[in-house]
């Protein structure tokens, strides 16, 4: 947990800033996990003790694993580009005249 924590705070310093990290702990962090911890009262009490840790485990795992293997080496494909944000509302780019 903490080596992910630590790669966490380093990708989100190095793609967006410090500053990004308090609101991401605010709109991100809080809102997830209140959703999640009510969630999980409700599967504690349809679930055995065993398959509701597997039920809660593997979600966890998958994504880790598709982060790793997936989404954070094709982010640039899957991140698009300011032109490509521009081009698609229809914003003109500025140009700078000398």
């Amino acid at each position: 947990l903490t080596l992910t924590r630590d790669n966490k705070d380093t990708m989100v310093v190095t793609e967006c800033g410090a500053e990004a990290i308090a609101f991401l702990k605010i709109y991100g962090v809080l809102p997830s996990a209140t959703i999640f911890i009510g969630i999980y009262s409700k599967m504690a009490t349809i679930l055995e003790k065993k398959t509701l840790f597997y039920a809660t485990c593997i979600p966890f795992f998958l994504f880790f694993f598709l982060f790793d293997a997936i989404i954070y080496p094709n982010r640039n494909a899957i991140q698009p580009s300011l032109s490509t944000v521009h081009s698609v509302l229809g914003i003109a780019k500025e140009s700078s005249s000398d």
